[in-house]
This record gives structure tokens, C-alpha cells and sequence, in this order.
């Protein structure tokens, strides 16, 4: 819920699975469109440029963030870097989101490279992305067909272009 008003325009939701759900209203903000517009154009650039690079699935204009943490070490003495708790946390299109989605990966390992990497790019990231290409289908989603052009109206510009122009 905190993740489709942070990329919706701002309004609070109540989750659900109903297709015919009541939209929020005006009353129901919790943040401005444009710091809506904001963070929408931060998670893309994770996607594009950053650690969820990995989850980029291509022609749904994914925009998220990476989250990896160490889990406690048993003996009570600080936390073990070999056992992560993976997170990837995101909204497609992000243009004009959908559909949030969240993955979350207990001491999950890539082992494709020379070395385990445990991080929630590497695991976490690409499953991502593998659901969502199995996903949007079944939701009546097709990728772009230019996916190589990037989604339009994400900039927080064009938000504050459009609100001066009120």
C-alpha cells in the first residue's frame, strides 16, 4: 500500500485483488503529485542505471529499489555477511503504474560468476523481472513495442510544467 501511493500521485489505497475496486479520492492524499513524480523517476533510474539493474524487464517500464540485509548471526554477535535477506520492491509501467510488486529472498545465492553473490540485485533483481515477464501477459500487459524509447511523462519537470500551468 505505502508503495503504490508513493508512485499513484500520492493517494493511499486500500490493497486488493478486485479488478472494479473504488479509486481514491482527493481526501485520500498522503503525498503531492509531484513528489509522487519524484520518487517515480528515482526508482526508474535504479532500474536503468542502478542496482536493480537486473530487473529491468524490458518494454514494462519497471521502476524500484534493491534492499539487502544481513541476518543476526546466531552466537548474538553482530550480523553474518553470508546470510541476506534479498528485497526487491517495485511499480510497472511506472509511467503510469498498475501493479506493484514485491520479492523477498531468504539467503538466496547467485552462483552464475566466480563467486556467490547475495545482494538483492543479484537474486532478488531477476526474479523480478522473470515474474513480471510470466506476469504482465496473464494481466492483458504487452511490452512496448519501442522499448528501447523510454516511457513517457515520468519526469517530475512535466508534473511541475503541468501544475504551473493551472
Amino acid at each position: 500500500a505505502a508503495y503504490a501511493a508513493m508512485v499513484n500521485g500520492g493517494f493511499k489505497v486500500n490493497p486488493t485483488l478486485l479488478a472494479d475496486a473504488p479509486m481514491p479520492g482527493e481526501d485520500a492524499r498522503v503525498i503531492s503529485a509531484l513528489t509522487s513524480a519524484r520518487i517515480r523517476d528515482m526508482l526508474r533510474a535504479v532500474v536503468t542505471a542502478g542496482t536493480g539493474r537486473n530487473a529491468d524487464a524490458e518494454g514494462y517500464f519497471l521502476g524500484g529499489k534493491t534492499g539487502s540485509a544481513e541476518k543476526p548471526r546466531t552466537d548474538g554477535k553482530g550480523y553474518d555477511r553470508t546470510k541476506i535477506v534479498a528485497t526487491f520492491a517495485g511499480a510497472f509501467p511506472i509511467h503510469d503504474p498498475r501493479y506493484v510488486i514485491v520479492v523477498t529472498l531468504d539467503e538466496a545465492e547467485d552462483r552464475t560468476g566466480t563467486r556467490a553473490r547475495r545482494t538483492a540485485g543479484w537474486t532478488a533483481a531477476p526474479t523480478t523481472r522473470a515474474a513480471i515477464t510470466r506476469l504482465a501477459p496473464l494481466l492483458g500487459m504487452r511490452p512496448a513495442p519501442d522499448a528501447a524509447a523510454e516511457a513517457p511523462g515520468v519526469g517530475a519537470q512535466r508534473v511541475a510544467d503541468r501544475a504551473g500551468a493551472l
